[in-house]
């Protein structure tokens, strides 16, 4: 349970760590060889105490919102998480840059300080409804392969990426080769979402996708993977699980997630 002071909601960052640490659960991206896990967008830490929970020996967090990057280690730590390395880095395509993090709002729910959500990007170039506030803070930015640098990593067993609309930039044209299997949000808009979509398969078979604004779920069996054509990007493609092409087949097949 999170105590701090100030004028943060308190009740609604604790309810909001138990609900993605309770989403993670949930996602197919969590296999019995696993060895470490990147969180990258790490919000409130939920992903991260999931991994812990499930007894991941190595675990690094990234976190572009200061905000964000002091309250998961409050979080983490009241639940007595020690296994993990967080780092106040935004994710995008090169390391180095200080990139402008602004708070998401629009006319609903993001408005509330405790949403937590932020963005290096310009929002409202891919969805209308969102926009990026005025003011902002500062944050240095860190690439793909310094990550792997960094955390010093030859393979990466499970990435989760939700960095509101930087993950175009930070994966694109990318190497993913070393990557074992990715949980993603997509923020970018249909075009944006498809074409990162399309880039993902070259590497990646799709677990499972969904897409909120019909509540379908695509999910693979053993007889038919799910395929790109299945999706419709015009509904919003809300989140995807990919596992490594390379994979030894029992990884691949949906029965290996736990």
């Amino acid at each position: 349970m999170l105590v701090c002071n100030g004028d943060m909601n308190i009740e609604m960052i604790n309810k909001t760590f138990v609900k993605e640490a309770n989403a993670a659960r949930s996602h197919g991206l969590w296999t019995r060889t696993m060895k470490n896990f990147v969180d990258v967008g790490a919000h409130y830490g939920g992903y991260t105490y999931e991994a812990a929970r499930r007894g991941v020996e190595n675990i690094y967090s990234f976190e572009a919102s200061y905000t964000n990057f002091y309250l998961a280690q409050q979080l983490l730590n009241g639940h007595n998480i020690n296994n993990y390395r967080i780092f106040n880095l935004a994710a995008s395509d090169k390391s180095g840059d200080i990139a402008k993090l602004r708070k998401i709002t629009n006319s609903g729910d993001f408005q509330k300080a405790e949403s937590g959500q932020y963005s290096i990007i310009d929002y409202k170039d891919y969805q209308s409804s969102s926009l990026s506030s005025e003011e902002y803070e500062g944050c240095m930015t860190i690439s793909l392969k310094d990550i792997f640098r960094v955390c010093r990593l030859d393979k990466i067993d499970a990435m989760k990426i939700d960095i509101e609309g930087s993950e175009y930039n930070f994966l694109m044209n990318k190497d993913l080769s070393r990557i074992k299997t990715m949980y993603i949000e997509f923020h970018c808009g249909p075009r944006k979402n498809k074409e990162l979509c399309e880039y993902l398969c070259t590497y990646f078979d799709i677990v499972n996708a969904y897409t909120s604004r019909n509540n379908t779920l695509h999910i693979s069996t053993k007889d038919r993977l799910v395929q790109i054509g299945d999706i419709d990007f015009d509904k919003e493609i809300h989140y995807m699980s990919l596992a490594n092409k390379t994979n030894e087949p029992y990884l691949r097949a949906p029965g290996s997630i736990l």
